[in-house]
């Protein structure tokens, strides 16, 4: 997966779901 903006791609709330799974993944890790 890219980091870069491409919300026309793939739509604000899918890339944003992503994000947030990571934070959680990382935030589990601690």
């Amino acid at each position: 997966a890219t980091w870069t903006r491409e919300d026309g791609k793939h739509g604000e709330g899918e890339g944003m779901a992503i994000f947030h799974n990571a934070v959680e993944y990382a935030a589990s890790r601690m």
